[in-house]
């Protein structure tokens, strides 16, 4: 590209004077002949050869409007469907209608000789600015103008189509990224709005429970006090004897119904984050001997063999009374329920360096790992026929599990089908609470 360097008057000066000496419409061999003859100096013709280099377009007009040196890249597809390579001589108004009609891409109601009075508007009083013009094809052009000080005028034509590709490009990715910002401001609404939503219907899922509890809890206390009243005949015998076994069965139903109710009531707490601990240090030994206690009955119904082996070195657990109780009971039920007579069921606490670890091991079923995720679900059962004749309503384990983590802890499942399973859980140690039932040795 050609570098004029000086103030913009030095520049419009020499090429006045350029232009002076270039009155006619000099062609490259012309202007080969016009130096040998003294016309063009060895400089001037330097000049031209670096204007017909620059990858630029660039054209100069005389006082009279008339290009008198232009090199390739100034020519249109236009100026050259009217007037062939070279326009030298032309008028800049012509090449203006010429590129207007032949080569600017437009709608059809687009009015040409509107646009052709605004450019050339701007060709007689050259903005300070470049000006962008689109041409066919797609090609975007910057065009430069200046006065010359003989009152002619040059222009210089940059193809900026690549910039303008890549604007069109950032514009684009701008969109996209402001299209993408508000999909996820709405979505977070959406999100927001649902969640909600999903607090409101825990509250009412919540509300609707504890009414429940009240409705059913009153009539069941009822049923179960006065069964086990009549069981233990307190009133005298109960005759016919047939009619003992019948309240037994009701008792006995009462009791599971309640135990429902509870479980349910429970998780929903624990869901609703709405269940308060009181975290102590209660005795190992006596907790354990409550739950195996709690299922020998159902335990020696089905033949099921229940051992407990409690550490010495782990005298107490840090947990909520009712909590652990309710862990160890439901972890036990489910250990015995899905072992077969003749089985065995073992539960173990021993003191590990950062809490209490207590297992329940049977030799039942067994189950697969699809099995495994399958029962810490919530209301999750195995698909199998031995558990199909099992009663339950999937509660168990997940009660479990959530009242586990509850404390901070982490219950696990481990099993093989047809070899049993063993349920372990760790209890954290709490600081502040002893680790001995003497209550001599903090944590």
């Amino acid at each position: 590209m050609l570098v004029f360097v000086g103030e913009r008057a030095t520049l419009g000066a020499f090429l006045g004077s350029l232009a002076a000496r270039l009155q006619l419409p000099w062609g490259r061999r012309a202007a080969l002949a016009a130096a040998k003859a003294g016309v063009l100096s060895a400089g001037d013709l330097r000049l031209r050869g670096a204007v017909d280099a620059m990858e630029d377009g660039f054209g100069l007009f005389d006082a009279e409007d008339r290009i008198i040196l232009h090199n390739a890249a100034f020519m249109d597809e236009g100026s050259r469907k009217a007037f062939g390579d070279d326009v030298t001589g032309r008028k800049f108004e012509e090449i203006v209608r010429a590129f207007a009609y032949h080569d600017m891409p437009a709608a059809a109601d687009f009015d040409r000789e509107a646009w052709i009075a605004q450019r050339m508007e701007r060709h007689r009083n050259p903005p300070p600015h470049p000006i962008e013009v689109k041409w066919s094809g797609g090609r975007w052009m910057r065009i430069s103008e200046r006065r010359t000080a003989d009152g002619g005028y040059v222009g210089i034509w940059t193809d900026i189509s690549a910039l303008k590709a890549r604007e069109a490009e950032l514009q684009a990715a701008k969109e996209a990224l402001e299209r993408r910002e508000a999909e996820l401001v709405a979505l977070t609404r959406e999100l927001e709005l649902a969640r909600n939503a999903a607090n409101e219907a825990n509250r009412g899922k919540s509300q609707f429970l504890a009414n429940m509890s009240h409705e059913l809890r009153t009539p069941l206390n009822a049923i179960n006090g006065f069964s086990e009243l009549m069981l233990g005949g307190a009133l005298g015998p109960v005759q016919p004897a047939a009619y003992r076994d019948y309240v037994a069965y009701i008792h006995e139903s009462g009791a599971h119904l309640l135990s429902l109710i509870n479980d349910i009531l429970d998780l929903s707490k624990v869901e609703a984050g709405k269940m308060e601990l009181q975290v102590e240090a209660v005795p190992a030994a006596e907790i354990a001997q409550a739950a195996i206690e709690a299922v020998r009955t159902m335990a020696a119904a089905r033949g099921v063999a229940l051992t407990a082996a409690i550490d010495p070195a782990c005298p107490v657990l840090h947990a909520d009374a009712r909590a652990i109780r309710q862990i160890l009971l439901n972890l036990l039920s489910n250990a015995v329920k899905f072992t077969p007579g003749g089985g065995a069921v073992t539960l173990t606490i021993a003191a590990g360096p950062a809490g209490a670890e207590i297992a329940i091991a049977d030799t039942g079923i067994g189950m697969s790992a699809e099995e495994l995720e399958t029962a810490l679900e919530l209301y999750g059962r195995v698909d199998s026929v031995f558990v199909k004749t099992q009663a339950g309503t999937g509660l168990g384990l997940p009660l479990a599990k959530a009242l586990v983590e509850l404390h901070g802890g982490r219950l696990t499942l481990s099993s093989a089908k047809g070899r049993g399973t063993t349920a372990r859980v760790s209890l954290p140690w709490f600081a502040g609470l002893p680790i001995s039932l003497a209550g001599d040795n903090p944590a």
